[in-house]
């Protein structure tokens, strides 16, 4: 199956230090400097270089300032350049020419001469035509520009770089409701986390989670019990990818778009193994809620909403839980999974005993089981049975198959519940 996009309201995906609107000011920013520096004149870019050389002789003054107006730059860096030599005297000469008409080649060549030890002692050579006198320098607007174009770049890359490290580089990319988790080889040697946040307005919303290019599960998030889901919640996820190949999604449900410490309430996501782990899928099939990683032994679940996946209709599902070893009562479903019967307290300790034993949960035996059914008969009609597993709402087949695992029946001190279910709280 390809990718498909399945969404209630509207929603938008935030990407932390990175955010496609952020940028986009910082290029509008960028091109309005840049025509800002462009319509500056040079003339307020130019900027002074070295002063003008002091000679003892006025004449040598007058030569330095003819020769520096002679068109041409000196790009060599050594006084003994022969390029720096010739370039040099080729300006200087033609500055005495031009001041001195009248001059013969012998006498220009002692002007250049006495002119060119002046520099020779004074050791004041520059990189480019020595000492050259005070002038304007034109600054390159292009040059500016390009400075400035880099440190924007570089400025945008600091928002830009550690979300992509972070959604790339570990294999999970997450684009609006879509998750994509990439599996190879290369990628299950090491643990992988990823952090991202939906904002959403309706009823519900559908998480896409790809594996490479395929859907791999739907997740149906039901939203109508938290107030205000109407005027918009932000979920905040979390993807950790184990080097076993197993998934596990949460989220902390929120109107800040910022922060959690007064979250609504807290989604898990029942765990599930990539196809490269199919096998393990299939032995966590009809298994309970501390099996499948939708609960913790020692961790309580408190205002928790679950989204498991059925072994057979592969639709998911939202439900909640009870803790009932903390009301101290017992539970069972019905035939047909649609009505969870809770049980408190009686005047009967045997049958107490056997519902209620989840800090030691052995096993009933045959006859044991027989005999809370048959209680269990006299109170509701025989609807409700002690080892009923809860089902799937869209297929009725057996999501905990308490019938194929009795063994896990007295430790599950969860009674689950969906919100087509009807619950019924009776006295043993």
């Amino acid at each position: 199956m390809q990718k498909e996009k399945c969404v209630s309201g509207s929603i938008s995906i935030q990407f932390g230090l990175f955010s496609l609107t952020r940028h986009f000011i910082y290029f509008i920013l960028f091109i309005v400097f840049n025509l800002i520096i462009s319509s500056i004149p040079k003339a307020l870019f130019a900027t002074n270089t070295t002063s003008s050389p002091h000679f003892k002789n006025p004449e040598d003054s007058e030569i330095w300032a003819e020769a520096d107006t002679i068109p041409g730059r000196v790009y060599a860096q050594s006084e003994r350049d022969s390029i720096v030599l010739s370039i040099r005297q080729t300006k200087v000469m033609e500055a005495i020419r031009k001041m001195y008409p009248e001059a013969t080649e012998q006498q220009v060549d002692s002007l250049y001469n006495r002119f060119y030890e002046n520099f020779i002692n004074r050791n004041s050579l520059l990189p480019e035509f020595p000492n050259q006198p005070t002038r304007k320098k034109d600054a390159d607007p292009a040059m500016v520009l390009l400075v400035v174009g880099i440190i924007v770049f570089i400025s945008m890359l600091w928002h830009f770089i550690p979300a992509l490290v972070k959604r790339n580089a570990s294999g999970i990319k997450v684009i609006d409701n879509e998750i994509t988790i990439i599996n190879s080889n290369e990628k299950r040697k090491e643990l992988r986390r990823s952090l991202f946040n939906l904002e959403t307005h309706g009823d519900f919303i559908d998480l896409l989670i790809y594996e490479n290019e395929q859907l791999y599960r739907k997740a149906r998030i039901q939203l109508q019990d938290y107030p205000e889901h109407r005027k918009g919640l932000f979920l905040h996820f979390e993807i950790r990818v184990n080097t076993n190949s197993s998934v596990q999604i949460e989220a902390a449900v929120s109107k800040s778009k910022h922060e959690t410490k007064n979250a609504l309430g807290t989604i898990v996501i029942q765990p599930f193994f990539l196809s490269d782990q199919q096998q393990m899928n299939d032995h966590f099939a009809g298994r309970g809620g501390f099996e499948r990683g939708l609960h913790f032994r020692g961790i309580i679940s408190g205002n928790m909403q679950m989204i498991a996946f059925c072994d057979v209709c592969k639709k998911s599902f939202s439900m909640r839980a009870f803790h009932m070893g903390f009301a101290e009562k017992g539970y069972a479903y019905s035939d047909d999974g649609k009505e969870l019967l809770t049980l408190s307290h009686s005047k009967n300790s045997q049958l107490d005993n056997y519902l209620i034993r989840y800090a030691n949960p052995i096993a009933l035996t045959k006859s044991e089981i027989e005999y809370v059914d048959r209680e269990l008969f006299g109170i509701e009609g025989g609807r409700f049975k002690y080892l009923n597993p809860l089902r799937c709402p869209h297929c009725r087949e057996p999501y905990f198959d308490y019938k194929k695992f009795p063994e896990m029946r007295p430790g599950e001190y969860y009674a689950h519940y969906t919100r087509d279910m009807k619950i019924t709280d009776s006295a043993l």
